[in-house]
């Protein structure tokens, strides 16, 4: 098992890429794509811009998107949960470092100089601990992840980016139903709570998240239930299984169990006990 799939969604470092059609895709994770050397095409939503080695573009992974390559690239590109994101900053309070990609959506930025020396450091680190994985560099990755986002935060509030293409009609109120999802995942929700909270009619949420994830409302639900219980396993291995299921939002331990062998492959309790390994 390697714990570090819990904290990165996907990881590709310094990947090169030849190929010069767009795959164009969406998904609900949070994205950080950054070009390395090169030059390409980024088509997100309906518009595109040329990214050139430097060039850092966040998302909400929403819209649309995808790469033109105009000749051989080299990028680093991260996928991540926001829940999980979220976890690492707890101990922060009320600090939103996550703010960049709740409010801004879609941005790029162009990093140079020292600055830019800083990003490759910092995607260096990750690379060495992902791909190293025992506990101890579990939790260096987590110090790496946390820097990146920490960088992100303050390249926003100090440097004016640029904003890409707002969201495609059908995900126009997503962002909303996936905050309050993200943020009450834990509680026994009902379609028509959703609803009210969010203020849309219970056919669009359901159609429009299965659209954005290929999941229904509640199987979304417990997929955030379920990588939650995954990284407090990882955070706080003295923590019982039933404890831990019933934080995340299951009130049946045999519940949680199914949920959790069916999503993961494996019952909670040798998920715990394999991430405990050094």
């Amino acid at each position: 098992m390697n714990r570090n799939n819990v904290l990165l969604d996907a990881f590709d470092y310094q990947l090169n890429m030849f190929y010069s059609k767009p795959a164009m895709h969406s998904h609900n994770e949070f994205e950080i794509y950054y070009l390395h050397s090169g030059r390409a095409k980024f088509i997100i939503g309906s518009s595109w811009f040329e990214v050139h080695p430097g060039d850092l573009v966040i998302m909400n992974g929403l819209s649309p998107h995808g790469t033109v390559i105009q000749e051989r690239c080299t990028k680093t590109n991260i996928k991540f949960d926001e829940s999980c994101a979220a976890a690492l900053f707890q101990p922060f309070g009320s600090f939103n470092v996550l703010k960049p990609f709740r409010d801004l959506h879609n941005m790029y930025w162009k990093i140079t100089g020292e600055r830019r020396e800083n990003l490759d450091h910092i995607f260096k680190n990750l690379n060495i601990y992902y791909n190293q994985p025992s506990i101890v560099n579990f939790h260096r990755l987590r110090l790496s992840f946390a820097d990146l986002l920490l960088f992100i935060y303050e390249l926003s509030e100090q440097h004016a980016g640029q904003r890409l293409a707002h969201e495609p009609d059908f995900s126009s109120g997503l962002p909303e139903v996936f905050s309050f999802l993200n943020q009450n995942y834990m509680q026994n929700l009902t379609l028509d709570e959703i609803a009210r909270e969010v203020h849309y009619c219970k056919f669009y949420i359901c159609r429009a998240i299965k659209k954005a994830t290929g999941l229904t409302v509640f199987e979304y639900v417990n997929r955030r239930r379920i990588n939650q219980a995954k990284l407090l396993f990882l955070l706080y291995p003295e923590r019982t299984v039933a404890d831990i299921g019933y934080e995340v939002g299951f009130k049946q331990p045999s519940h949680f169990s199914r949920i959790f062998k069916t999503t993961v492959g494996m019952p909670p309790e040798e998920y715990r006990r394999s991430s405990s390994e050094k």
